[in-house]
C-alpha cells in the first residue's frame, strides 16, 4: 500500500508541474510551501534545495521547517541516519494547489547505527522525484534549532533484504515478558516483540550491509515459549528467518529488593477530596537488589525515582520507586522498569486532620476558580477603556455577562468542595 501510494504522489506531482509549465520541483531559494497536517492546521516549510545522496549538515540558519526534493535514482530502501534523536522527517500524502497534505513516515525505525549511535531509519522509495520534509521535535531537553540536530544522511541500500545476522550474545538471556512480550495489539495469538537487541546486521540486495544496535523485531515462537532455548521467526520487513532465543524470568536474575529508610515514606494522609498528602521524592535513596545468587548491590535514586541496574545478561534495565492508591489504600512500589514489583509495602493512611483539609480546601479554590476570577477582573478592567459612551454601554453588557456565567460556576466549584470538606 504505501508503495502504491508513493507511485500515486510521485505521478500527481510530475502531472502537477506539466500543467503549471514548470520543471518539477523549481522551488526558488525562498519559496515557502504550506503543509497541512489537519484541516486548517499547518506549518510553512521553506525549501532548501535538491537533495543528493550523503551527508547534510545543518547552518545556524536554518529555518524550524524545511524540505527538499530528492530524485531517486533506483528504487528500494534507502538509508537515513540522524544525528539527533528530535529530527523528524516526513514525505506529504498529497500534493494540491500549491500546498503539502498529510505525512508519511519511513517504513522502519531501525534503531541505532552501531559505530555512529546515529538514530536510523529506512525509507521504500520509488524511482523518481520525492518530496521530504524536516521538523524540529518537542519535549524535555529537545534542541531550540535545527543546527543544534547536526544533520542527516541519506544512502541506497538495495530492492530487498537478503540476510539478517544477530551477534552471538544479542538473543542470549533476554528476560521474558519484558525483552520478550507478547503483542496484545497485533490481532495475533503468537506474535512477540523483541526489543533493544544490538548488534545485528542487515544485508541488502546489491551486498550493502549495516549493522544496528538498540533495535526491535516482531517474532513468532515454534512452540511454546520456555525458561532456556527457544526457537523463533523472525520478521523484518518482509525477509523472514529462524533464530534461537535463550530466555528466562526475572527471578532467574533477581531475588528481592528493598528501600532504604523506608519508615519516612509509608505515612500518609488522606485528604477530604481523595487526594493523598505524602513524601514522593525518593531521589538520594538506596536500592538494595538482592540478586539470584545471593550477592547483593545497593543503587542511588536519581530524581525521577529510578536507578540503572546491569544484569549478567550484559543488559542494563531501570528500577523505579512509586506509590498506588486504591480508594483508602496506598502501596509502595519497586519494580523491574514498571514491569514487575519486586518488593511491595503496605502504607499507614490515615485522615487528614480538619486544620489540613481546611488548608487543602483553600488551595483548592484558589487555584480552581484561577481563571474565572481572572475573566471577571479583565471584564471590569475593561468598561473604562473606551472611546465612546456606545463601546461604554457595550463593555457594561459584556462585564455583565462574564461576571454572570463567571460567577455561577465559581459558585457551583465552592459548592461542591464545601459539600466534600463536611
Amino acid at each position: 500500500m504505501k508503495k502504491t501510494m508513493k507511485s500515486i504522489i510521485a505521478a500527481t506531482l510530475a502531472l502537477v508541474m506539466l500543467l503549471c509549465s514548470v520543471p518539477a520541483f523549481a522551488a526558488g531559494a525562498d519559496e515557502t510551501v504550506k503543509w497541512y497536517w489537519w484541516e486548517d492546521n499547518y506549518h510553512e516549510y521553506h525549501y532548501e534545495g535538491v537533495l543528493e545522496e550523503g551527508t547534510v549538515e545543518f547552518g545556524k540558519d536554518t529555518p524550524e521547517y524545511i524540505y527538499y526534493t530528492f530524485d531517486a535514482q533506483e528504487e528500494g530502501y534507502y538509508l537515513m541516519t540522524e544525528e539527533n534523536e528530535w529530527l523528524g522527517a516526513i514525505m506529504p500524502e498529497e500534493i494540491k494547489n500549491g500546498s503539502f497534505y498529510g505525512e508519511i513516515y519511513c517504513d522502519e525505525h531501525i534503531g541505532k547505527i552501531a559505530e555512529t549511535g546515529d538514530f536510523a531509519s529506512l525509507w521504500y522509495l520509488e524511482e523518481g522525484e520525492h518530496i521530504i520534509g524536516f521538523y524540529l521535535g518537542g519535549g524535555t531537553g529537545s534542541p531550540s534549532t535545527l543546527a543544534e540536530c547536526g544533520g542527516f544522511s541519506l544512502e541506497y541500500c538495495g530492492k530487498e533484504i537478503t540476510d539478517l545476522e544477530f551477534d552471538e550474545n544479542s538473543l542470549d538471556g533476554l528476560v521474558i515478558d519484558y525483552d520478550l512480550c507478547f503483542n496484545e495489539h497485533s490481532g495475533r495469538e503468537d506474535e512477540y516483540h523483541m526489543s533493544d537487541v544490538d548488534g545485528v546486521t542487515v544485508t541488502f540486495s546489491g551486498g550493502k550491509s549495516i549493522t544496528v544496535d538498540d533495535n526491535g523485531y516482531y517474532v513468532y515462537p515454534q512452540g511454546e515459549i520456555k525458561e532456556g532455548v527457544n526457537e523463533f521467526e523472525v520478521d523484518f520487513l518482509g525477509y523472514k528467518e529462524n533464530i534461537t532465543v535463550i530466555a528466562y524470568s526475572l527471578s532467574h536474575y533477581i531475588k528481592s529488593a528493598e528501600l532504604n529508610n523506608v519508615e519516612k515514606y509509608t505515612d500518609i494522609k488522606m485528604l477530604y477530596d481523595c487526594n493523598y498528602e505524602y513524601n514522593g521524592d525518593f531521589s538520594g535513596e538506596t536500592v538494595t537488589v538482592t540478586f539470584a545468587d545471593g550477592t547483593k548491590k545497593n543503587y542511588v535514586l536519581d530524581e525521577f525515582n529510578g536507578a540503572e541496574i546491569k544484569l549478567d545478561n550484559g543488559r542494563k534495565y531501570y528500577i523505579d520507586v512509586y506509590y498506588t492508591f486504591n480508594l483508602t489504600e496506598c502501596d509502595l512500589h519497586i519494580s523491574f522498569g514498571f514491569y514487575e514489583t519486586l518488593c511491595k509495602y503496605e502504607c499507614n493512611v490515615e485522615q487528614a486532620s480538619f486544620k489540613e483539609n481546611l488548608e487543602w480546601f483553600k488551595f483548592n479554590i484558589e487555584h480552581g476558580t484561577y481563571w474565572n476570577v481572572r475573566n471577571i477582573r479583565e471584564a471590569f478592567n475593561n468598561i473604562f477603556d473606551v472611546d465612546s459612551p456606545f463601546e461604554l454601554i457595550n463593555n457594561i453588557a459584556v462585564f455583565a455577562d462574564v461576571l454572570i456565567v463567571n460567577t455561577s460556576v465559581i459558585l457551583d466549584f465552592v459548592s461542591t468542595e464545601l459539600g466534600m470538606l463536611i
